[in-house]
């Protein structure tokens, strides 16, 4: 039986590995689907594991496809443990900017 994941009240997803289950990796959502277990779109999940202008041409999440040999296509696949790291440094800095904005609201 899976199990989806545990959600806060805001929409960011736990940081304990303990509170759900959840596969080391996990394939790209069809199109038109958002992923399980983040709610990030197909085309938002590309733009952090493939290199593109949206991030520098330097990606921020491991990524691996895997096909046969002589395949065109294959299926991509995206570590989770690097998705949360990369979606967890984004709610640490959006919250040092909250508490510097705050700071300075105090100071004036």
């Amino acid at each position: 039986m899976k199990t989806s994941p545990n959600l806060n009240y805001v929409g960011v997803v736990a940081e304990s590995r303990d509170s759900f289950d959840r596969p080391e990796w996990i394939r790209l959502p069809k199109a038109g689907v958002k992923c399980p277990y983040t709610g990030l779109s197909r085309t938002t999940l590309n733009e952090l594991c493939l290199p593109c202008a949206a991030n520098d041409f330097r990606p921020v999440i491991r990524s691996a496809v895997v096909k046969r040999r002589g395949a065109l296509r294959g299926v991509r696949l995206i570590n989770v443990d690097s998705l949360f790291a990369h979606l967890n440094h984004l709610a640490d800095q959006a919250t040092a900017e909250t508490h510097e904005c705050r700071d300075a609201d105090n100071q004036a």
